[in-house]
């Protein structure tokens, strides 16, 4: 993919790219190599994503990853109007369902908004997308902060499961999640047994530099400082924070 993607780029054949570039999203944000996804967007420019759904969309992604919900933001509504003069087709259900994503990362509409938009994208993705561990973490999230804990849990798992190859951060969020749901259980060994899981991932894949991936670090201190661990919570708390 990285080839075809530099092949595209230098051709100048901005829609390839843009379909490239959308097709390499979830594992260029997820498994420590989003700064090659910003790296190709650079190279194409600002009139080139601003001109092509999916380029504007893989920048929101992108942003979003970084932590930078301002730029995110930005992008998702250039999309969105690019979007609205797209015809329907296959091709705009993806898009579509990408935009509804990262608007529920966003969180501009809430706790309630971000299950919905969730729920938006799990209707329009196929069964083998890597994007529905997303919609299933947001969705889970979004139970877990209105009380629903045992639809969370469900969703959450499902998750962890579906994020445990191609998109490692996500279950990451999903297993720091469901270790706030043992803890809030008094299960501080589930919870311990979840946290390390988690851990495992970020070390094997390289995510440590993720703002992202904060909760995850988060709440492994909580976990840990409860067990009597000090000395790893501390450490813990200092990457989080």
């Amino acid at each position: 993919l990285d080839r075809a993607i530099h092949h595209a780029i230098e051709g100048e054949a901005v829609a390839r790219a843009g379909e490239l570039v959308f097709m390499g999203v979830p594992e260029y944000t997820t498994s420590g190599r989003n700064a090659t996804l910003t790296r190709w967007l650079d190279r194409l420019g600002k009139d080139a994503v601003a001109s092509d759904p999916a380029l504007s969309l893989s920048a929101a992604a992108a942003a979003a990853t970084r932590g930078a919900a301002a730029e995110a933001s930005h992008w998702v509504a250039v999309a969105a109007s690019l979007l609205d003069r797209m015809g329907e087709s296959p091709k705009r259900d993806a898009l579509t369902s990408t935009q509804a994503l990262i608007e529920a990362v966003l969180g501009r509409q809430g706790v309630e908004g971000m299950s919905e938009r969730s729920a938006v994208a799990s209707a329009l993705l196929p069964d083998e997308s890597p994007w529905l561990s997303v919609a299933c973490m947001l969705d889970g999230v979004g139970l877990h902060l209105r009380g629903f804990r045992k639809r969370a849990h469900e969703r959450l798992s499902e998750g962890a499961r579906r994020g445990a190859v191609a998109v490692s951060n996500i279950q990451v969020l999903c297993l720091a999640q469901l270790a706030l749901l043992a803890g809030e259980e008094d299960d501080w060994q589930r919870a311990e047994v979840l946290v390390s899981q988690g851990r495992a991932q970020i070390e094997r894949c390289g995510l440590g530099d993720y703002p992202t991936i904060a909760l995850g670090v988060a709440v492994s201190a909580l976990v840990r400082a409860q067990g009597g661990k000090v000395e790893k919570a501390a450490a813990d708390l200092r990457q989080a924070t």
